[in-house]
């Protein structure tokens, strides 16, 4: 778990990440960071829920062909993986709560991005959380059926691959309800006071101005 090796498996993904691409250039750049951050702090125990979350929302945003263009910026690998390097970084000098701040985030930022990619592909338009008025899919603040499931298992799937690895039943709950809570309170801002923008060309809604 030397430093150096740390930053070469930490590269090594953030490369493949890039090359996909999931990740744009200072994104990976970030990734290396982040990545390397937890390889350090917790090795692979820490490093195998990261990947989880890395690969799976990935692909889910590869599948989905309004999302498939918009690789990850460094802003967004920061707001992913920065609570969970502090975890990690934490595990040498307090496991238990490095351990559930690390699952804790994860777990969260995995809701997060299930619950978008799968809802994306409900029947039905999903509704704003505040109002419960229909809107475009895509729309920040929104939620389905269908969309609040898939978060739900993928903060399920995090805290279980957590207790898997050797992390108490207690900390792998806690993940679960921080990740489900995230999850809600996320939808709760995008609904409030997060900007909004819609494209000019399609005219779907979304989170940056492009």
């Amino acid at each position: 778990r030397s430093p150096r090796r740390a930053r070469a498996a930490a590269a090594l993904l953030a490369g493949a990440g890039w090359r996909r691409p999931w990740l744009t250039p200072p994104g990976a750049g970030a990734a290396t960071v982040v990545g390397g951050l937890v390889f350090w702090g917790g090795g692979l125990r820490a490093a195998a829920p990261l990947f989880l979350f890395v690969v799976s929302s990935s692909l889910l945003s590869a599948g989905n062909r309004d999302h498939a263009a918009f690789a990850r910026t460094a802003r967004q690998v920061v707001a992913n993986g920065g609570w969970a390097a502090a975890g990690a970084m934490l595990l040498p000098h307090q496991a238990t709560l490095g351990r559930a701040l690390l699952v804790g985030a994860l777990a969260t930022a995995q809701a997060d991005t299930w619950a978008s990619e799968i809802g994306a592909h409900a029947a039905r338009p999903p509704r704003l959380l505040t109002t419960g008025a229909p809107v475009a899919r895509g729309t920040s603040g929104a939620v389905s059926l269908l969309g609040t499931a898939g978060g739900v298992a993928g903060a399920a799937i995090m805290a279980a691959l957590a207790v898997g690895l050797g992390a108490s039943a207690r900390v792998g709950a806690a993940g679960l309800a921080a990740g489900v809570l995230g999850m809600v309170v996320d939808s709760l801002l995008g609904a409030t006071p997060q900007a909004r923008y819609r494209c000019r060309r399609r005219g779907a809604p979304g989170e940056r101005a492009v």
